[in-house]
């Protein structure tokens, strides 16, 4: 069967190019070959390519193997490469490779070998394709529409479109929750991905962590209300924080989210802020958010284990979320020099502490 992804294959020497190209042709890759580094620096500018293949040294030419590494860490990033060299001297430094380089092979080549390398080099730019596919299709075909759903939703049960009957009014409630609810499982998936791939940059600016909370409380007051919660908002007197607004509500909302989660059905969820001065000598205030529930709690079994990524705690739907929201806040959390701890007994109050530094 053919392979669909296309390799790129630089070799300066025709016999052992060609000789290459001829075997990968009949094993089903997808190959362009080139005998110089001018004529591949060309190919990589015009089109994309799932592999690059290359050679290290190009004596008598201008474009050298670094200049076409350069190239492709600022178009395809990704995109793995495998170099061929006669000497092993020839490879440049890690410190001077600013891509990818999934493997090297001194000549002579061992073609069975070689063949083994790039199916594993395809195998692994598919998965990143996937992933990335995926990603697009989160961001733009579920949370967009989730977004107007929300949106609507709200604008029908706020009056705006008439009156409508309790039947009604509960219909479109029990649909603003549930759409609210994929999109935030849907938030967690596309950060934790942007985690994984070291692509979170905070834009801090000076942010009032009271409206956040209170925009968060907005967000969720349906989820509260269908389980009758008393929710309790106690607002110290807060300096302004230095924050990323975005992702320090991504952590909140994640943090009710879960209270309102795991309350016990008209139970109460209690949120407290305030400043405080740490013991530390020479630091600054914190501003510290402490968010508290009434259930059954977490156990001392899951204690270890409540920021570890994918785990679902007990009492938890598991078929309802991805285990990555308290992973994702912590992340965050430090990602800001903050803090984050929690305290539980089975039946009592189970309570969050965040502690943000306000510069």
């Amino acid at each position: 069967m053919a392979n669909t992804e296309k390799i790129l294959f630089i070799e300066r020497d025709k016999d052992l190019a060609n000789d290459i190209h001829s075997k990968l042709t009949r094993d089903g890759f997808n190959v362009d070959t080139v005998f110089s580094a001018k004529e591949g620096y060309a190919k990589i500018r015009q089109s994309s390519y799932d592999l690059i293949i290359m050679n290290t040294q190009y004596p008598d030419e201008e474009i050298t193997c670094n200049t076409i590494l350069k190239l492709v860490s600022q178009q395809y990033y990704k995109t793995p490469i495998i170099l061929t060299c006669d000497d092993v001297s020839s490879i440049p430094s890690s410190h001077n490779i600013p891509c990818h380089i999934f493997s090297f092979f001194k000549k002579p080549i061992n073609y069975k070998f070689f063949k083994s390398t790039i199916a594993r080099a395809l195998e692994q730019t598919t998965g990143n394709k996937f992933k990335e596919d995926l990603f697009a299709m989160f961001s733009h075909d579920v949370k967009a529409p989730l977004t107007s759903i929300i949106g609507y939703s709200s604008i029908i049960l706020s009056g705006k479109c008439g009156e409508i009957s309790q039947q009604g009014y509960d219909c479109v409630a029990k649909i603003a929750s549930k759409a609210r609810k994929i999109l935030l499982l849907t938030e967690d998936f596309l950060t934790s991905c942007k985690i994984d791939a070291d692509q979170i940059t905070l834009r801090k600016s000076p942010t009032d962590i009271n409206k956040v909370i209170e925009n968060v409380l907005a967000d969720l007051e349906i989820l509260s209300s269908e389980k009758n919660l008393k929710i309790e908002f106690n607002n110290g007197d807060l300096k302004q924080a230095n924050v990323d607004e975005i992702e320090i509500e991504r952590v909140f909302t994640n943090l009710i989210y879960n209270a309102i989660k795991f309350a016990d059905k008209d139970g109460k969820v209690i949120i407290t802020t305030s400043m405080t001065q740490p013991r530390k000598e020479n630091v600054s205030p914190q501003i510290t958010v402490a968010i508290s529930n009434t259930g059954p709690g977490i156990s001392k079994e899951e204690i270890p284990f409540v920021f570890h990524k994918y785990r679902h705690l007990k009492g938890s739907d598991t078929a309802s979320g991805f285990g990555l929201g308290l992973y994702i806040v912590k992340f965050l959390i430090e990602e800001h020099n903050g803090e984050i701890d929690f305290y539980s007994e089975p039946d009592e109050l189970t309570t969050f502490t965040v502690k943000l530094p306000i510069t």
